[in-house]
């Protein structure tokens, strides 16, 4: 079908962005039925999507802003309300901007000037804002790095960024220490989440601090600073303000992704992914109003964080609440504490929701939206969460989006009821290309399975120093660029995406046939004793080629006694609605299932765990 409009895709790619956007509104009266006419059939070009959005979002212009400028634009008459809360203390726009210069101050004292890279390994405290907004406005780029990175890849990420400082918060000492020494750096500072705590905090925590037994390995070089050195730094130092004639080329962030090859790669991310972000998310009406309430649980090191956890909130003149080490259980005492009125997380945390004692009786009128990500959501958990939302007065849905690293976080979002079908994960947000590709990329018409292909103004520029990786997963095709996302997903007729499972998750099976888990899983999942079920391969030892497939399900515990009975009645379902080669061999039952650091499911660790339970016989077999 696409070779017929290979002439045609080449034509529309060669459109500036502006006109991109008034044949968007051309496809958006097509699409309704507003004028008559033929569509192609392809999505690509029809883009039925746009039928959802209001005729006013379809077009938007991205200022040529630094972020820092946009966020400071955008909050001029907001100096006095809260941007950040950190443990009780209230940190206002004002005194955001102030800290922000001071830690610009300091580093351009240090020689820090456009394009030098500086590398962060920290979670999210109010330090490590002011820090990448100073570094923004210099024109600089954060190198940010996970610090539960493995010692080896936290030096690989510093040494080929070519950082010339390094900041990294105080706990990891034990692990920094090994590397310290070896480092180029010229630069080596600590951050503490003591830094930033209210005073009779800050005192209680010394005090903790001083009682608790260090390892020798913890003693602390005099050569590494602390953030009050840093910015004493910048004392005494006159800002000159600097500006480009092209801000939004410039690149301001590193992230770190496998991608789609699996090697931990740094995702350039530029001014213009931010922004193009911002303006994408204000068409897709998520309503995050001014003053609002967000909870700031994710870390500054994914894309998910840097977009939605340090710059929409802040473009938005929105109050984050900055929560330094998020614990998922602990995820129900936060929403009561803070009363935030956007949340948003993996799928696993709005299901924890639905168990809590705490919230039972919890009056939650206060969330407006509750947004999650990153993982698939089975229908019965969305329906769940909808369901406990309506009865503890909130009128939020769980409003579901997809998006990857590479396309700077959300790419796909659900922008409103109508584009908002149970199972899907929305719509492409304007400005971004869509398509679905058979094996030989060729590209298949709505309601057919195939590999997602993504293109946009969010679209990052490439790898950082990573040229071959960068060919690799970026393709000029009909002279427009684009990412192949290695995952499955269908588009219906009205253009919601209906993601199906990561390429990546196939299972080989030892006869060499592909099983896909997520079909099994949505059929296991219905069950109303199963809570949660992940299918993936295990090996059965090193000298079998191919993956038993395994189903890992986690049964309610007020039906444990009934667990073979349970696991029959789930395989003669798969029997009935998949054929005998797609279904899982073998089950095993967990208290729970693990999860990634980001809380994901860990489908890895269970393949790993599997092993040692077949070993150990704890796999069951259903009855044929």
């Amino acid at each position: 079908m696409t070779n017929n409009f290979d002439e045609y895709k080449t034509k529309i790619s060669a459109l500036s962005e502006n006109e991109q956007m008034l044949r968007n509104e051309y496809l958006y009266k097509l699409n309704k039925g507003i004028i008559l006419g033929p569509k192609t059939g392809v999505p690509s070009i029809d883009r039925p999507w746009v039928q959802f959005y209001e005729e006013d979002k379809l077009s938007y212009e991205i200022p040529n802003l630094t972020v820092y400028d946009y966020v400071k634009q955008k909050n001029e008459d907001n100096f006095f309300n809260t941007a950040l809360e950190y443990f009780g203390k209230h940190i206002t726009y004002n005194d955001f901007f102030f800290n922000v210069k001071e830690a610009e101050k300091a580093f351009r004292k240090l020689g820090i000037s456009e394009g030098d890279i500086v590398s962060f390994c920290v979670p999210t405290l109010p330090e490590t804002f002011y820090a990448f907004y100073a570094l923004n406005n210099i024109g600089a780029i954060a190198n940010m790095i996970d610090p539960r990175t493995n010692v080896s890849n936290i030096k690989r990420f510093i040494d080929e960024s070519n950082s010339k400082i390094l900041f990294y918060i105080d706990i990891a000492h034990p692990k920094m220490a090994k590397i310290i020494d070896e480092l180029k750096v010229e630069k080596v500072y600590t951050m503490s989440a003591a830094d930033s705590l209210p005073p009779v905090m800050k005192t209680l925590y010394k005090v903790k601090s001083a009682f608790e037994k260090k390892p020798k390995s913890q003693k602390v070089s005099k050569k590494i600073g602390k953030w009050k050195d840093f910015i004493e730094e910048g004392v005494g130092c006159t800002l000159i303000p600097s500006r480009s004639s092209n801000n939004l080329d410039r690149p301001s962030g590193i992230v770190y992704t496998s991608g789609t090859t699996g090697e931990p790669k740094g995702s350039l991310m530029t001014n213009k992914n931010f922004l193009a972000m911002v303006y994408q998310n204000w068409s897709a009406n998520m309503g995050w109003e001014k003053n609002d309430i967000i909870l700031g649980i994710m870390p500054p090191f994914i894309a998910y964080g840097m977009v939605c956890g340090f710059v929409l909130p802040l473009c938005n003149g929105m109050q984050i609440d900055i929560i330094p080490k998020f614990e998922s259980e602990k995820f129900d005492e936060y929403i009561l504490k803070h009363k935030p009125n956007h949340i948003m997380g993996v799928p696993s945390y709005l299901d924890n929701l639905t168990n809590s004692k705490k919230l039972a009786n919890a009056d939650l009128s206060f969330i407006k939206t509750a947004i999650v990500g990153g993982d698939k959501m089975v229908i019965s958990s969305e329906e769940k969460v909808n369901k406990f939302l309506k009865e503890h007065n909130s009128k939020a849905k769980v409003s579901k989006g997809y998006g990857m690293t590479e396309m700077s976080s959300n790419a796909i979002y659900t922008v409103n009821d109508k584009s908002n079908k149970l199972g899907s994960v929305g719509i492409p947000l304007i400005g971004n290309d869509f398509k679905i590709v058979n094996e030989n990329n060729e590209e298949l018409p709505c309601n057919e399975v195939g590999e997602v292909c993504l293109s946009g103004p969010t679209l990052i520029n490439g790898y950082f120093n990573n040229e071959k990786e960068t060919n690799k997963s970026f393709v000029i095709e009909n002279g427009k660029r684009w990412i192949h996302t290695g995952d499955h997903a269908l588009m219906d007729s009205d253009g919601r995406v209906y993601f199906q499972d990561r390429i990546k998750r196939i299972i080989v099976r030892s006869d060499g046939h592909n099983v896909w888990p997520s079909k099994i899983e949505q059929i296991i999942e219905a069950h109303p004793k199963v809570t949660k079920c992940c299918v993936t391969g295990v090996k059965e030892d090193s000298n079998h080629n191919g993956e038993i497939p395994t189903a890992f399900i986690v049964i309610d515990k007020n039906y444990l006694s009934e667990t073979e009975e349970i696991i029959n009645e789930v395989n003669e379902e798969c029997l009935k609605h998949l054929p005998e080669r797609d279904i899982a061999l073998q089950y095993i039952v967990k208290e729970d299932l693990p999860l990634t650091p980001v809380g994901k499911i860990d489908y890895r660790g269970l393949s790993a765990e599997g092993v040692e339970d077949m070993k150990n016989k704890k796999m069951i077999l259903a009855k044929k």
